[in-house]
């Protein structure tokens, strides 16, 4: 029998990844548990860490998408914009959707990576568009230019969903095969 390092469910001998969240499996069985006891993992004296849930991982991913966002457009974008000019811009607003997008992903469950990417480039763009706006009701202008860099920006952070839904194809594909 084996059990998931992470959510505890258990399986048969023959699986290696827990369907939910594909941690590894752990063996459990006399020479498991003696392994353990010699490693000083013993699992009735130290007693498992619980996984947060998944809204507050939300919260958390959001967060961290918003921080990282943030420090790589004012760094990187000053960086190459201002010596560059509009190209600049948009290749640290590519840089910036996907750094936001990656980092937040990241923070959450590999099971839903593919989920929380989506979420996270979705409220990227929305936030995007409400700061555009209020910037520009601020200033009292009014340009199109601003929706224009919402292309780069989302050409970005959608690399992220791509990647992650390539990557959990082909472990499926090495799951199936074993």
């Amino acid at each position: 029998m084996k059990k998931c390092s992470w959510c505890g469910k258990e399986y048969s001998d023959a699986e290696s990844i827990c369907s939910i969240d594909r941690y590894p499996l752990e063996s459990e069985g006399p020479e498991a548990a003696a392994q353990k006891n010699r490693e000083g993992l013993d699992k009735e004296i130290v007693a498992p860490i619980k996984p947060l849930s998944l809204f507050v991982r939300y919260a958390i991913a959001i967060l961290i998408s918003y921080i990282i966002s943030l420090a790589v457009f004012f760094f990187v974008g000053m960086s190459l914009a201002l010596p560059a000019g509009l190209p600049g811009l948009a290749v640290a607003l590519l840089l910036t959707g996907f750094c936001g997008v990656s980092a937040g992903t990241l923070t959450l469950p590999p099971s839903y990576w593919f989920r929380g990417s989506i979420v996270l480039l979705i409220l990227g763009l929305v936030y995007y568009c409400y700061a555009a706006l209020r910037l520009t009701m601020w200033r009292g202008e009014d340009s199109d230019l601003s929706s224009l860099w919402l292309v780069p920006l989302a050409a970005g952070g959608s690399i992220v969903p791509a990647l992650v839904w390539k990557y959990d194809k082909h472990l499926r594909a090495k799951t199936k095969t074993r």
